[in-house]
């Protein structure tokens, strides 16, 4: 099976985008934007292992930033 690498986006049945950014190995990783189904801006940020990790910015469904986040999922113990 291939696995997706690089850019890329993927689109919903009616063709409408809902992701647009890298990938490794098949997962979301690296910058990215996630798309509501009316086409405006979700999320910005940064993913890892296909998961929202790092800094990024929510939008609610007008287009308008309204929160700025660190998601943290994955850590090294020392």
């Amino acid at each position: 099976e291939d696995k997706k690498n690089g850019c890329g986006k993927e689109y919903d049945k009616n063709g409408n985008i809902l992701f647009d950014g890298e990938y490794l190995d098949g997962s979301k990783n690296g910058k990215g934007k996630e798309y509501f189904e009316n086409g405006k801006l979700k999320f910005l940020g940064e993913y890892s292992k296909g998961e929202r990790n790092g800094n990024g910015k929510e939008f609610n469904k007008n287009g308008n930033n309204y929160v700025f986040i660190i998601h943290i999922k994955y850590f090294i113990n020392i």
